[in-house]
Protein backbone atom coordinates (compact mmCIF):
# COMPACT_ATOMS: atom_id res chain seq x y z
CA UNK A 1 0.00 0.00 0.00
CA UNK A 2 2.90 2.38 0.67
CA UNK A 3 4.11 1.65 -2.89
CA UNK A 4 0.63 2.46 -4.21
CA UNK A 5 0.56 5.74 -2.31
CA UNK A 6 3.88 6.80 -3.83
CA UNK A 7 3.75 5.35 -7.37
CA UNK A 8 0.07 4.52 -7.89
CA UNK A 9 -0.84 1.53 -10.01
CA UNK A 10 -3.91 -0.55 -9.22
CA UNK A 11 -1.84 -3.73 -8.99
CA UNK A 12 -0.17 -2.44 -5.81
CA UNK A 13 -3.52 -1.63 -4.23
CA UNK A 14 -5.07 -4.96 -5.22
CA UNK A 15 -2.06 -6.83 -3.88
CA UNK A 16 -2.27 -5.01 -0.55
CA UNK A 17 -5.96 -5.96 -0.18
CA UNK A 18 -5.19 -9.58 -1.01
CA UNK A 19 -2.30 -9.71 1.48
CA UNK A 20 -4.46 -8.13 4.19
CA UNK A 21 -7.18 -10.73 3.69
CA UNK A 22 -4.71 -13.63 3.71
CA UNK A 23 -3.04 -12.29 6.86
CA UNK A 24 -6.38 -12.09 8.71
CA UNK A 25 -7.27 -15.64 7.71
CA UNK A 26 -3.94 -17.08 8.87
CA UNK A 27 -3.97 -14.98 12.05
CA UNK A 28 -7.43 -16.17 13.12
CA UNK A 29 -6.31 -19.77 12.75
CA UNK A 30 -3.04 -19.20 14.60
CA UNK A 31 -4.63 -17.42 17.58
CA UNK A 32 -6.81 -20.48 18.22
CA UNK A 33 -3.66 -22.57 18.79
CA UNK A 34 -2.54 -22.29 22.41
CA UNK A 35 0.99 -23.26 21.42
CA UNK A 36 1.39 -20.46 18.88
CA UNK A 37 -0.73 -17.59 20.23
CA UNK A 38 2.12 -16.20 22.35
CA UNK A 39 4.68 -16.32 19.54
CA UNK A 40 6.35 -12.97 18.76
CA UNK A 41 5.32 -13.32 15.13
CA UNK A 42 1.63 -13.29 16.07
CA UNK A 43 1.90 -10.01 17.97
CA UNK A 44 4.03 -8.52 15.18
CA UNK A 45 1.37 -9.51 12.64
CA UNK A 46 -1.40 -7.79 14.60
CA UNK A 47 0.75 -4.66 14.90
CA UNK A 48 1.24 -4.61 11.12
CA UNK A 49 -2.52 -4.91 10.62
CA UNK A 50 -3.01 -1.96 12.98
CA UNK A 51 -0.62 0.10 10.87
CA UNK A 52 -2.49 -0.66 7.66
CA UNK A 53 -4.90 2.22 8.21
CA UNK A 54 -2.02 4.61 8.96
CA UNK A 55 -0.57 3.84 5.55
CA UNK A 56 -3.72 3.42 3.49
CA UNK A 57 -6.36 5.56 5.25
CA UNK A 58 -8.79 2.80 4.31
CA UNK A 59 -11.31 1.60 6.87
CA UNK A 60 -9.37 -1.64 7.23
CA UNK A 61 -6.67 -1.65 9.84
CA UNK A 62 -8.36 0.84 12.14
CA UNK A 63 -6.85 0.35 15.63
CA UNK A 64 -10.39 0.04 17.00
CA UNK A 65 -10.68 -3.22 15.06
CA UNK A 66 -7.61 -4.69 16.75
CA UNK A 67 -7.43 -3.02 20.19
CA UNK A 68 -9.18 -5.89 21.95
CA UNK A 69 -6.95 -8.39 20.12
CA UNK A 70 -3.78 -6.57 21.11
CA UNK A 71 -4.96 -6.38 24.71
CA UNK A 72 -5.74 -10.10 24.72
CA UNK A 73 -2.33 -11.03 23.29
CA UNK A 74 -0.40 -8.86 25.75
CA UNK A 75 -2.27 -10.36 28.68
CA UNK A 76 -1.83 -13.88 27.31
CA UNK A 77 1.92 -13.40 26.82
CA UNK A 78 2.33 -12.24 30.42
CA UNK A 79 5.50 -11.00 32.05
CA UNK A 80 7.62 -13.53 30.13
CA UNK A 81 7.37 -11.37 26.99
CA UNK A 82 9.56 -8.76 28.66
CA UNK A 83 12.47 -11.18 29.14
CA UNK A 84 13.82 -10.73 25.60
CA UNK A 85 14.72 -7.51 23.80
CA UNK A 86 12.41 -8.34 20.89
CA UNK A 87 9.52 -9.19 23.20
CA UNK A 88 10.06 -5.99 25.15
CA UNK A 89 10.06 -3.85 22.00
CA UNK A 90 6.93 -5.56 20.68
CA UNK A 91 5.23 -4.95 24.02
CA UNK A 92 6.09 -1.24 23.89
CA UNK A 93 4.87 -0.90 20.29
CA UNK A 94 1.61 -2.70 21.10
CA UNK A 95 1.10 -0.61 24.22
CA UNK A 96 1.67 2.54 22.18
CA UNK A 97 -1.05 1.48 19.74
CA UNK A 98 -3.44 0.88 22.64
CA UNK A 99 -2.63 4.32 24.05
CA UNK A 100 -3.28 5.99 20.69
CA UNK A 101 -6.58 4.14 20.57
CA UNK A 102 -7.39 5.30 24.12
CA UNK A 103 -6.68 8.95 23.24
CA UNK A 104 -8.53 9.02 19.91
CA UNK A 105 -11.55 7.05 21.15
CA UNK A 106 -11.53 8.23 24.79
CA UNK A 107 -11.67 4.62 25.91
CA UNK A 108 -9.14 3.60 28.56
CA UNK A 109 -10.25 0.02 29.19
CA UNK A 110 -7.25 -1.33 27.23
CA UNK A 111 -4.73 0.98 28.90
CA UNK A 112 -2.74 -1.52 30.99
CA UNK A 113 -2.84 -5.16 29.88
CA UNK A 114 -2.49 -7.43 32.87
CA UNK A 115 -1.46 -4.53 35.09
CA UNK A 116 2.10 -4.99 33.79
CA UNK A 117 2.74 -1.29 33.21
CA UNK A 118 1.71 -0.20 36.71
CA UNK A 119 3.68 -3.04 38.31
CA UNK A 120 6.92 -2.71 36.36
CA UNK A 121 6.76 1.08 36.34
CA UNK A 122 7.93 0.93 39.95
CA UNK A 123 11.09 -0.94 38.94
CA UNK A 124 12.21 0.23 35.52
CA UNK A 125 12.49 3.85 34.23
CA UNK A 126 11.46 2.78 30.72
CA UNK A 127 8.30 1.16 32.04
CA UNK A 128 7.82 4.13 34.34
CA UNK A 129 7.62 6.32 31.24
CA UNK A 130 4.96 4.05 29.78
CA UNK A 131 3.17 4.10 33.14
CA UNK A 132 3.11 7.90 33.04
CA UNK A 133 1.63 7.78 29.56
CA UNK A 134 -1.05 5.36 30.76
CA UNK A 135 -1.76 7.52 33.81
CA UNK A 136 -2.07 10.61 31.61
CA UNK A 137 -4.82 9.05 29.53
CA UNK A 138 -6.73 8.01 32.65
CA UNK A 139 -6.39 11.51 34.13
CA UNK A 140 -7.56 13.02 30.86
CA UNK A 141 -10.65 10.83 30.98
CA UNK A 142 -11.28 11.88 34.59
CA UNK A 143 -10.97 15.57 33.68
CA UNK A 144 -13.45 15.15 30.85
CA UNK A 145 -15.88 13.59 33.33
CA UNK A 146 -15.31 16.49 35.75
CA UNK A 147 -16.09 18.96 32.96
CA UNK A 148 -19.27 17.06 32.08
CA UNK A 149 -20.32 17.01 35.75
CA UNK A 150 -19.75 20.76 35.99
CA UNK A 151 -22.13 21.37 33.13
CA UNK A 152 -24.68 19.02 34.65
CA UNK A 153 -24.46 20.74 38.04
CA UNK A 154 -25.05 24.12 36.42
CA UNK A 155 -28.07 22.84 34.53
CA UNK A 156 -29.49 21.51 37.83
CA UNK A 157 -28.36 24.47 39.91
CA UNK A 158 -31.80 25.10 41.32
CA UNK A 159 -32.59 21.50 42.21
CA UNK A 160 -29.18 19.94 42.99
CA UNK A 161 -28.52 18.94 46.57
CA UNK A 162 -25.64 20.79 48.29
CA UNK A 163 -23.98 17.51 49.31
CA UNK A 164 -24.05 16.34 45.68
CA UNK A 165 -22.39 19.54 44.48
CA UNK A 166 -19.81 19.29 47.26
CA UNK A 167 -19.02 15.72 46.20
CA UNK A 168 -18.47 16.83 42.60
CA UNK A 169 -16.17 19.65 43.68
CA UNK A 170 -14.14 17.25 45.83
CA UNK A 171 -13.78 14.90 42.87
CA UNK A 172 -12.61 17.79 40.68
CA UNK A 173 -10.10 18.86 43.33
CA UNK A 174 -8.71 15.34 43.66
CA UNK A 175 -8.39 14.88 39.91
CA UNK A 176 -6.72 18.22 39.34
CA UNK A 177 -4.27 17.59 42.18
CA UNK A 178 -3.39 14.24 40.59
CA UNK A 179 -2.76 16.01 37.27
CA UNK A 180 -0.25 18.42 38.77
CA UNK A 181 1.40 15.58 40.68
CA UNK A 182 1.76 13.74 37.38
CA UNK A 183 3.48 16.79 35.88
CA UNK A 184 5.96 16.61 38.76
CA UNK A 185 6.45 12.92 37.98
CA UNK A 186 7.36 13.84 34.41
CA UNK A 187 9.99 16.24 35.78
CA UNK A 188 11.35 13.50 38.05
CA UNK A 189 11.53 11.09 35.11
CA UNK A 190 13.55 13.65 33.15
CA UNK A 191 16.09 13.70 35.97
CA UNK A 192 16.23 9.93 36.45
CA UNK A 193 16.39 9.07 32.74
CA UNK A 194 19.88 10.47 32.08
CA UNK A 195 21.88 8.16 34.45
CA UNK A 196 19.66 5.19 33.51
CA UNK A 197 20.40 5.62 29.81
CA UNK A 198 24.14 5.92 30.39
CA UNK A 199 24.20 2.80 32.58
CA UNK A 200 21.96 0.58 30.45
CA UNK A 201 22.53 1.74 26.88
CA UNK A 202 26.21 2.21 26.13
CA UNK A 203 26.86 5.14 23.83
CA UNK A 204 23.29 6.44 23.98
CA UNK A 205 22.85 9.88 25.50
CA UNK A 206 19.73 11.18 27.24
CA UNK A 207 19.63 14.75 28.50
CA UNK A 208 15.93 15.20 28.96
CA UNK A 209 15.39 18.46 30.88
CA UNK A 210 12.23 20.11 29.57
CA UNK A 211 13.01 22.68 26.89
CA UNK A 212 16.75 22.03 27.06
CA UNK A 213 17.24 19.57 24.22
CA UNK A 214 17.77 22.06 21.42
CA UNK A 215 19.91 24.27 23.67
CA UNK A 216 22.19 21.37 24.56
CA UNK A 217 22.53 20.42 20.89
CA UNK A 218 23.03 16.75 21.77
CA UNK A 219 22.78 13.81 19.37
CA UNK A 220 20.13 11.15 20.08
CA UNK A 221 20.02 7.74 18.46
CA UNK A 222 16.71 6.98 16.68
CA UNK A 223 15.24 4.81 19.45
CA UNK A 224 16.03 7.32 22.19
CA UNK A 225 14.63 10.15 20.06
CA UNK A 226 11.38 8.22 19.55
CA UNK A 227 11.08 7.61 23.29
CA UNK A 228 11.59 11.30 24.08
CA UNK A 229 8.93 12.27 21.54
CA UNK A 230 6.45 9.79 23.02
CA UNK A 231 7.08 10.85 26.62
CA UNK A 232 6.83 14.52 25.66
CA UNK A 233 3.59 13.84 23.78
CA UNK A 234 2.10 12.36 26.97
CA UNK A 235 3.10 15.50 28.87
CA UNK A 236 1.54 17.57 26.08
CA UNK A 237 -1.73 15.65 26.35
CA UNK A 238 -1.81 16.20 30.11
CA UNK A 239 -1.13 19.93 29.79
CA UNK A 240 -3.79 20.27 27.09
CA UNK A 241 -6.28 18.35 29.23
CA UNK A 242 -5.79 20.73 32.15
CA UNK A 243 -6.26 23.71 29.83
CA UNK A 244 -9.37 22.14 28.33
CA UNK A 245 -10.79 21.79 31.84
CA UNK A 246 -9.90 25.43 32.51
CA UNK A 247 -11.67 26.39 29.29
CA UNK A 248 -14.85 24.72 30.58
CA UNK A 249 -14.57 26.55 33.92
CA UNK A 250 -13.95 29.88 32.22
CA UNK A 251 -16.88 29.42 29.85
CA UNK A 252 -19.26 28.15 32.52
CA UNK A 253 -18.42 30.50 35.39
CA UNK A 254 -18.07 33.65 33.30
CA UNK A 255 -17.14 36.76 35.27
CA UNK A 256 -17.90 35.27 38.68
CA UNK A 257 -15.10 35.57 41.25
CA UNK A 258 -16.03 32.20 42.75
CA UNK A 259 -15.08 29.41 40.39
CA UNK A 260 -15.51 25.66 40.62
CA UNK A 261 -11.94 25.31 41.91
CA UNK A 262 -9.91 28.20 43.24
CA UNK A 263 -10.57 31.63 41.81
CA UNK A 264 -9.92 33.63 38.69
CA UNK A 265 -6.69 35.15 40.02
CA UNK A 266 -5.16 31.77 40.91
CA UNK A 267 -5.94 30.35 37.48
CA UNK A 268 -4.66 33.53 35.82
CA UNK A 269 -1.26 32.97 37.44
CA UNK A 270 -1.17 29.29 36.47
CA UNK A 271 -2.31 29.38 32.84
CA UNK A 272 0.73 31.24 31.36
CA UNK A 273 3.04 28.70 33.01
CA UNK A 274 1.11 25.80 31.49
CA UNK A 275 1.13 27.44 28.06
CA UNK A 276 4.89 28.01 28.28
CA UNK A 277 5.37 24.37 29.23
CA UNK A 278 3.36 23.32 26.20
CA UNK A 279 5.65 25.27 23.86
CA UNK A 280 8.79 23.92 25.53
CA UNK A 281 7.39 20.40 25.22
CA UNK A 282 6.73 20.90 21.51
CA UNK A 283 10.22 22.34 20.99
CA UNK A 284 11.71 19.13 22.41
CA UNK A 285 9.49 16.95 20.23
CA UNK A 286 10.35 18.80 17.03
CA UNK A 287 14.06 18.80 17.86
CA UNK A 288 14.07 15.00 18.18
CA UNK A 289 12.23 14.22 14.93
CA UNK A 290 15.30 14.43 12.61
CA UNK A 291 17.17 12.02 14.90
CA UNK A 292 14.21 9.63 15.07
CA UNK A 293 13.92 9.64 11.27
CA UNK A 294 17.66 9.14 10.76
CA UNK A 295 18.11 12.56 9.13
CA UNK A 296 20.97 13.58 11.44
CA UNK A 297 24.27 11.88 12.18
CA UNK A 298 26.21 11.81 15.47
CA UNK A 299 27.94 15.06 14.55
CA UNK A 300 24.61 16.77 13.86
CA UNK A 301 25.17 16.99 10.11
CA UNK A 302 22.45 15.93 7.64
CA UNK A 303 22.49 12.29 6.52
CA UNK A 304 21.42 11.39 3.00
CA UNK A 305 19.49 8.23 2.42
CA UNK A 306 15.99 6.76 2.88
CA UNK A 307 13.99 7.92 5.86
CA UNK A 308 13.07 5.52 8.64
CA UNK A 309 9.49 4.48 7.91
CA UNK A 310 9.22 2.49 11.15
CA UNK A 311 10.09 5.57 13.21
CA UNK A 312 7.60 7.64 11.22
CA UNK A 313 4.81 5.20 12.09
CA UNK A 314 5.74 5.55 15.77
CA UNK A 315 5.88 9.34 16.00
CA UNK A 316 3.48 10.70 13.39
CA UNK A 317 0.50 10.79 15.79
CA UNK A 318 2.37 12.99 18.33
CA UNK A 319 3.37 15.31 15.48
CA UNK A 320 -0.25 15.47 14.33
CA UNK A 321 -1.12 16.61 17.84
CA UNK A 322 1.42 19.43 17.52
CA UNK A 323 -0.20 20.72 14.33
CA UNK A 324 -3.55 20.76 16.06
CA UNK A 325 -2.39 22.39 19.30
CA UNK A 326 -4.01 25.79 19.68
CA UNK A 327 -1.30 26.87 22.14
CA UNK A 328 1.63 26.12 19.81
CA UNK A 329 3.33 28.95 18.00
CA UNK A 330 2.81 29.49 14.28
CA UNK A 331 6.37 28.29 13.64
CA UNK A 332 5.83 25.10 15.64
CA UNK A 333 2.65 24.18 13.79
CA UNK A 334 4.31 24.95 10.48
CA UNK A 335 7.31 22.77 11.35
CA UNK A 336 4.99 19.94 12.38
CA UNK A 337 3.09 20.26 9.12
CA UNK A 338 6.30 20.07 7.09
CA UNK A 339 7.30 16.89 8.94
CA UNK A 340 3.93 15.30 8.20
CA UNK A 341 4.15 16.30 4.54
CA UNK A 342 7.50 14.54 4.26
CA UNK A 343 6.15 11.42 5.96
CA UNK A 344 3.28 11.36 3.53
CA UNK A 345 5.19 12.05 0.32
CA UNK A 346 8.51 10.28 0.98
CA UNK A 347 7.34 7.28 3.01
CA UNK A 348 3.74 6.87 1.89
CA UNK A 349 1.92 7.33 5.22
CA UNK A 350 -1.34 8.83 4.00
CA UNK A 351 -2.64 9.39 7.54
CA UNK A 352 0.27 11.78 8.20
CA UNK A 353 -1.79 14.93 7.85
CA UNK A 354 -2.99 17.50 10.33
CA UNK A 355 -6.60 17.70 11.41
CA UNK A 356 -6.69 21.08 9.67
CA UNK A 357 -5.85 19.38 6.37
CA UNK A 358 -8.50 16.77 6.98
CA UNK A 359 -11.05 19.52 7.56
CA UNK A 360 -10.02 21.16 4.27
CA UNK A 361 -10.60 17.83 2.51
CA UNK A 362 -14.08 17.62 3.97
CA UNK A 363 -13.19 15.24 6.80
CA UNK A 364 -14.30 17.04 9.93
CA UNK A 365 -12.02 17.60 12.90
CA UNK A 366 -12.88 15.40 15.88
CA UNK A 367 -15.87 16.69 17.83
CA UNK A 368 -15.86 14.35 20.81
CA UNK A 369 -16.11 15.89 24.28
CA UNK A 370 -12.70 17.14 25.31
CA UNK A 371 -11.70 18.29 21.86
CA UNK A 372 -14.42 20.88 21.32
CA UNK A 373 -12.56 23.69 23.09
CA UNK A 374 -9.52 23.07 20.92
CA UNK A 375 -11.67 22.97 17.80
CA UNK A 376 -13.06 26.38 18.75
CA UNK A 377 -9.56 27.70 19.38
CA UNK A 378 -8.27 26.40 16.05
CA UNK A 379 -11.11 28.17 14.23
CA UNK A 380 -9.78 31.47 15.58
CA UNK A 381 -6.17 30.91 14.55
CA UNK A 382 -6.33 32.39 11.08
CA UNK A 383 -8.11 35.53 12.27
CA UNK A 384 -5.84 36.09 15.28
CA UNK A 385 -2.63 35.47 13.36
CA UNK A 386 -3.53 38.14 10.83
CA UNK A 387 -4.42 40.73 13.45
CA UNK A 388 -1.57 40.35 15.95
CA UNK A 389 2.22 40.11 15.61
CA UNK A 390 2.40 37.51 18.40
CA UNK A 391 3.25 34.01 17.12
CA UNK A 392 1.19 32.32 19.81
CA UNK A 393 -2.55 32.03 20.23
CA UNK A 394 -2.69 33.60 23.68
Amino acid sequence: MAAYNQFRGDKFRLQSYQNYGRALKVLRKTIQDENEVTDDRVLAAVLLLCMYKDISEESWGDPSEHASGLYYLLEKRGVEQLCTSRGFELFLLALLKLQVYAFLHQDTKYNDPGGLVALLGLLDPMMRAMSLMTKTLSLRQNLLECAANLKTDQELAGSARPESQKSSEDADQSTLRACFEALEEFDSWDIDAEPYWKNIFAGRDMSAALGGLATAGAYYDPKTACIIILVRSARLILLLSILEYYDVIRTSCGESDTWRLGDRAAWADCIPILETNIRLTIDDMLYCVPFAMGDRGPDGSPVSGPQDGAAALVVFQPIRLVTYCAYATVEQRRAGQEILNRMKSAIGIRAAMSWEQQAALGSAAPQRPGTQSLVRAMSLLAMRETTTPSPSLY
